[in-house]
């Protein structure tokens, strides 16, 4: 049985106790064992993040998946989770946290946090073999929308990060802000480029083979070829439309295996950055903000204002 720990902060008007629940109804549906600690309302305290870690790991052996539905940012160079309406939270802490629970057993999480691709710099701090997913970039927000479609679809299969991803890129994913994927002691996966990268160039037997393997249940068989010849037949990124992008990721993603330093990633990269945009160092101006920030008063956030409605959004 799978097990899942469904961590959820403040979602203010982001989401609430009904998207959380969504969210452990449809996993408990397809017989996962769900610990849920925050309702999407109330604050939770780290104490509570950590009892229930430790408690989990001792409760059995099963493979389990911590899915952390709450708000993210950046806050003096690191990547923050508000589980308590404070930020009380970061991703350092919590995968230290992890790791000395789970001891070597490797323990996937799976965020729907803003800004969660910097929290991939910590990715090593897991134990060996965890995979880590965020759903957005180091520089841009998450929807709240393509959260819910998650749990709209969320299937028989494995509860484990990788098939979530698959089912988010697949099914969920209606925009071009790319998912970041790394696993602990192996690497991470710049899906972007990878994409970029496959462009007008034909897939080899073994990479249908595979992308078929892994997304037949997910697209179906035609729609898998159908996103593959889109690929092929592109003359650039713009060619696959943003209702396609994430199907296309998904196939890119299941055709190959290959996995980069973990040093030469930048967190940083917006989906929609060119090479040029890289040198911009937008992760040293978020970790030097100043307390004059907009949003920012006296080390509390207050409320984000909504630019787009369904969208996370703490920038």
């Amino acid at each position: 049985m799978s097990q899942i720990v469904l961590l959820s902060g403040p979602g203010g008007h982001a989401f609430n106790h009904e998207n959380v629940e969504k969210i452990a109804t449809a996993m408990r549906s397809f017989g996962a064992e769900v610990t849920v600690l925050g309702d999407g309302e109330a604050p939770v305290n780290k104490a509570q993040v950590m009892e229930t870690l430790e408690t989990i790991a001792n409760k059995s052996n099963e493979p389990v998946t911590l899915f952390i539905t709450a708000h993210g940012d950046v806050i003096h160079g690191s990547h923050a989770i508000d589980i308590d309406g404070n930020w009380g939270l970061t991703s350092a802490e919590l995968f230290e946290a992890i790791s000395n629970s789970f001891g070597r057993r490797p323990t996937d999480v799976f965020m729907t946090c803003c800004h969660g691709g910097a929290a991939i710099l910590e990715v090593n701090r897991l134990p060996h073999g965890s995979t880590l997913v965020t759903l957005a970039p180091g520089r841009e927000v998450a929807s709240q929308a393509d959260v819910d479609r998650l749990a709209d679809n969320i299937d028989s299969g494995s509860l484990q990060a990788h098939h979530l991803l698959n089912l988010y890129l697949g099914k969920a994913l209606k925009n071009r802000i790319a998912p970041s994927l790394a696993i602990s002691g192996q690497g991470v996966r710049d899906l972007p480029r990878e994409f970029i990268a496959r462009i007008g160039k034909p897939f080899p037997e073994n990479e249908k083979i595979a992308a078929h393997s892994a997304l037949d249940s997910i697209l179906g068989v035609q729609h898998v070829d159908e996103i593959m010849d889109k690929i092929s037949g592109a003359r650039s990124e713009y060619g696959i439309y943003a209702a396609d992008f994430g199907p296309a990721l998904a196939v890119t993603l299941a055709s190959s295996s290959r996995m980069q330093e973990l040093s030469s990633y930048d967190p940083t990269r917006s989906s929609h950055s060119s090479p040029e945009d890289d040198n911009n160092n937008w992760f040293h101006r978020m970790s030097m903000r100043s307390s004059e920030d907009a949003l920012f008063r006296g080390g509390k956030r207050t409320q984000p204002k909504r630019r787009e409605e369904g969208w996370i959004d703490n920038t």
